[in-house]
């Protein structure tokens, strides 16, 4: 609160203005310091010894913008009396105070409001706090539960791994084996079918030399010149036939190396009843029939023939049947003959 005294006559303020530095003296006072001052434009603060100036500039000369910043440098002040100062400023102190109970009763209000609800609410959070060390602690179990079970995992997959490792390596050893034995077996494969190969050209071969072997045995005369041979020679044993033999008739089957030759038996007989001694069974071993034509050749001085002729269906195959006694030549188409020699 500023002082109520002039810093210059040391007296009660009478009519105060104040200067721009803002010191407060009488008006008299101040303008009888302002008259002994030597500058005629500024004079120094009685007090603080600032500086203000003392000669008021003529407006009319001041352009009207710039004529809101010139300020007077001494300006009246107005200061109430002590008495009335003092009632106004404790009625201002006791309206504060009061105001300030108010506010103070409505926050405490408010506080303790808040404090009920703060305290329903730490109430709330206790419980809660109990519920979630509960929680806490159910989860630390399982979390230590899941933590053995991973090292549990853990140590199951290492064992898995190092299982894996294994099979793999066995795996890639089987892979090898079965590539080489894949190899090996295409190989033998291969040698196999060379050797079915030269087998059935061998067998081919074999085949062919037999063919061409019994194409050497068979006689070199045409059919039609081997059956003009044989009626002739029928024709001559029908002529010397007066007399047969003992022992000219006998019945002659052969044996049947293929099934369409069954229709040739019932074809195969003979006129007399009596069978012939010393005839070999069908079981005894066959030789060789001998050359047609040499047989031919020895009919007229030690053969009687005789002779008949059966239709049959037959292929163009001959079958040649022989014993000690005779020889029975199939012939394709025409029948048969059958012939007796003696030896």
């Amino acid at each position: 609160m500023a002082t109520r005294e002039c810093s210059i006559c040391l007296d009660e303020l009478k009519d105060p203005v104040a200067i721009p530095c803002g010191h407060i003296h009488c008006e008299q006072c101040l303008f009888q310091y302002i008259e002994e001052c030597p500058s005629p434009t500024e004079a120094p603060c009685p007090t603080c010894r600032t500086l203000f100036p003392i000669v008021q500039p003529d407006l009319r000369l001041i352009p009207q913008k710039f004529r809101p910043f010139i300020m007077t440098s001494m300006r009246r002040v107005y200061l109430p009396k002590p008495e009335e100062t003092n009632q106004q400023a404790l009625l201002d102190q006791v309206r504060t105070l009061e105001k300030r109970v108010k506010s103070l009763k409505k926050d405490k209000l408010s506080l303790m409001e808040r404090c009920e609800s703060l305290s329903s609410e730490c109430d709330v959070l206790i419980g809660r706090e109990s519920e979630l060390q509960d929680d806490y602690d159910t989860l630390a179990a399982k979390m230590n539960e899941a933590e053995s079970e991973i090292l549990e995992l853990e140590d199951a997959l290492s064992a898995s791994n190092r299982e894996a490792d294994k099979w793999k390596t066995s795996f890639s050893q089987l892979s090898r084996k079965y590539k080489d034995s894949k190899s090996k077996s295409e190989a033998a494969k291969n040698e196999i079918k060379r050797k079915l190969e030269v087998a059935n050209n061998e067998l081919q071969e074999h085949k062919e030399q037999q063919r061409r072997n019994q194409e050497k045995r068979q006689p070199t005369s045409s059919r039609s010149h081997k059956r003009n041979s044989e009626q002739a020679a029928l024709d001559s044993s029908t002529a010397s036939s007066s007399s047969p033999p003992a022992n000219s008739i006998r019945a002659i089957h052969p044996i049947p190396k293929r099934p369409r030759l069954d229709r040739l038996t019932p074809a195969l007989q003979v006129s007399e009843s009596t069978p012939r001694a010393g005839v070999t069974s069908r079981s005894s071993a066959i030789p060789r029939p001998p050359n047609f034509k040499s047989a031919l050749s020895r009919q007229n001085d030690r053969t009687r023939f005789q002779r008949r002729i059966v239709d049959s269906d037959s292929d163009e195959d001959d079958l040649s049947f022989a014993h000690n006694f005779g020889t029975v030549r199939f012939l394709g188409g025409r029948g048969c003959i059958v012939s007796d020699h003696s030896d």
